[in-house]
């Protein structure tokens, strides 16, 4: 998401819940999160739902709730199990870290 930031001059512009599992990060005219196949620059590519994990925030694995300002972001997603430090289940990304 930096990067994207650093290029296009925010964070994607959603100010609704959008489900983002298989999505693409894409720059170009677009510039938001869309299928894969879109034109533009391909920042990253948000995997698919794990099976493992239940218990979604907003019934999916990987959420982006962002602000039409493109100033701010939460991604909320589940850690199957403890990973790097966190326990397994809901966490959510922000600008200055997990949570």
């Amino acid at each position: 998401l930096e990067s994207f930031y650093s290029e296009v001059g925010r964070y994607p512009n959603i100010s609704t819940t959008m489900n983002i599992s298989g999505q693409c990060l894409v720059g170009g005219s677009t510039a938001n999160f869309a299928p894969c196949t879109s034109s533009g620059t391909i920042y990253f590519v948000v995997p698919p739902n794990p099976a493992n994990c239940t218990g979604y925030l907003y019934g999916t694995n990987y959420a982006f709730v962002g602000t039409a300002a493109g100033d701010n972001y939460n991604i909320y997603f589940c850690l199957e199990k403890d990973t790097g430090g966190y326990p397994a289940g809901n966490r959510y990304a922000t600008p200055v870290g997990i949570r």
